[in-house]
């Protein structure tokens, strides 16, 4: 299609047009005239001792942000993206592991625990992904602490495993680290310390699957996982639907919509679900893809299909927004040829959608429903309660947040948090948390985006698309809700995005071995 508009009379007539009209603007008097004038402010910025004194500055200061001892040692990494051996970080990392191996084999422990399943981490870091939606959230706490504990005592025992690096773990662990000194600072203390420590916990086990996970079989396995718990959770959130549960419809402003319930399924608020599906669905389809065999492919396509009917269901405009960009993130990335195909598939599917459903989703942004008018308010308090608390935070948890934001909240609204994740972050830890938060999308999108830019193909390319349009359409749902609320969908953000980095290497994993 390109070439024949190329080839065509009005594309010539109009290459031509341009082509003189920019011939002519290059050689006006008053182009040459302008182009004189800034040419000499140039050489006189170039030659000002001020221009030349700040100059000295920065390069100065640059010099000294590269040479830097502190930067040297806490934070560099070598061309494969492992800890440089002079790392401060790195030798205390090796000290301490080298004293439990030294406790692990002298009190005969790798005999005890010679063919046991706490030596295979992935299984524990498996049932506590696939457990998330279903168990409480102490229940599921129980298992990433298991997890954990597998992971030191696989280290322990064998002496030549070593913990998966890449440039996302430091900025993590300093997410974490913010977390745990926020909830130290805390406006409550007491009462923020389950929180921090529940946030810290998950935030970590992002590190245990990234250094559970050895093979192929493993990841395969885990995705067969995640689909059969997504449909069972959808099937969950029909039985809600069909009949007609009282609670579904609390979400609803009835004063612009009048229909039927909106599910929740397990986790007890439907924007929650939505955006539990959010993370999945870009997952199964890329495990759709990736399947060779016929029944792999009915298995993930029907609960796919499921999930997908499921999230309609929840009435979540953020979530609804979120899959579409999400959809256009995978197909975009996937082949730039689905760019037409995709805008006319969703043009159809907006006419084909029922009238409540186009109504749901037209609604962004109208302030004439309450909770669009809600989530204004709430943040324009939550900005002004961070002019005061804006570098340290009010701590994590609900008590923090109700014993400060009141005194902010514009019409008196009462809410249990801000409503947008980025707010959140920076309410409960500060602008260091938020910085470092932000440090780890950056490095995240940047490993992901290069490992697509290698040229990888086949399987390896699909996932971490996948990976990539997970992450993009729950951030999207962040931008008007507070996504990590509930403390299991927190914990399944960040074992997406180990997934993510595990894919990007996955070309370097065992193809055969043991998995789910």
């Amino acid at each position: 299609m390109l070439r024949i508009l190329k080839a065509s009379f009005f594309y010539m007539l109009l290459d031509s047009c341009l082509v003189k009209l920019t011939e002519s603007v290059q050689k006006s008097a008053i182009v040459r005239t302008l182009g004189r004038v800034f040419a000499q402010i140039r050489r006189w910025a170039k030659d000002s001792a001020i221009v030349q004194f700040c100059t000295w500055i920065a390069d100065g200061i640059g010099s000294s942000v590269r040479n830097s001892a502190i930067l040297a040692r806490f934070l560099k990494e070598d061309e494969v993206g492992r800890f440089r051996e002079r790392g401060v970080i790195y030798r205390g990392y090796l000290a301490v592991l080298g004293f439990l191996r030294q406790i692990y084999h002298a009190q005969r422990l790798d005999k005890l625990f010679g063919s046991s399943l706490l030596l295979k981490p992935w299984i524990w870091a498996s049932l506590a992904m696939i457990a998330l939606p279903l168990l409480p959230t102490m229940a599921v706490l129980g298992l990433v602490i298991l997890s954990m504990l597998s992971l030191i005592a696989t280290l322990c025992h064998d002496r030549e495993r070593n913990l998966t690096y890449t440039a996302v773990n430091k900025y993590v662990w300093f997410y974490a680290l913010a977390y745990g000194l926020a909830t130290i600072v805390s406006v409550t203390p007491r009462e923020s310390l389950d929180v921090g420590l529940i946030t810290v916990c998950f935030v970590l086990f992002f590190q245990v699957l990234l250094s559970s996970i050895e093979t192929k079989r493993q990841v395969r396995g885990i995705l067969y996982l995640l689909a059969g718990v997504g449909a069972v959770v959808s099937v969950y959130g029909f039985y809600q639907f069909i009949f007609s549960t009282t609670a579904g419809g609390a979400w609803l402003d009835r004063g612009m919509f009048d229909f039927g319930v909106r599910v929740y399924s397990t986790f007890g608020n439907p924007n929650v679900l939505g955006e539990y599906f959010l993370l999945i669905i870009p997952l199964i389809f890329g495990a759709l893809l990736i399947t060779k065999s016929r029944p792999g492919r009915l298995y993930f396509f029907g609960t796919a299909v499921l999930m997908c009917i499921c999230l309609v269901l929840t009435y979540s405009r953020g979530s609804y927004l979120g899959i579409a960009i999400a959809a256009a993130v995978f197909l975009v990335l996937l082949d730039r040829r689905f760019i037409l195909p995709g805008i006319l598939f969703a043009a159809l599917l907006f006419l084909a959608l029922p009238a409540t459903i186009i109504d749901r989703f037209l609604s962004i942004g109208d302030l004439g429903d309450t909770s669009t008018s809600f989530r204004v308010f709430i943040w324009m308090g939550t900005l002004a309660m961070l002019r005061d608390y804006w570098f340290s935070g009010i701590g994590p948890g609900e008590a923090a947040w109700a014993m400060v934001y009141p005194a902010y909240a514009f019409s008196a609204i009462v809410t249990p948090h801000s409503h947008n994740l980025f707010l959140q972050i920076t309410s409960d830890a500060g602008a260091p948390g938020l910085l470092v938060f932000l440090g780890v999308l950056y490095q995240y999108f940047k490993a992901t985006f290069a490992a697509i830019r290698r040229k990888i193909q086949g399987e390896q390319r699909i996932l971490v698309i996948a990976s990539i349009a997970s992450v993009v359409g729950f951030l999207v749902q962040s931008m008007t809700d507070y996504t990590f609320y509930n403390y299991r969908l927190m914990l399944f953000f960040w074992a997406v995005l180990a997934l993510g980095l595990i894919a990007v290497r996955y070309d370097k994993l065992k193809e055969g071995g043991e998995g789910p």
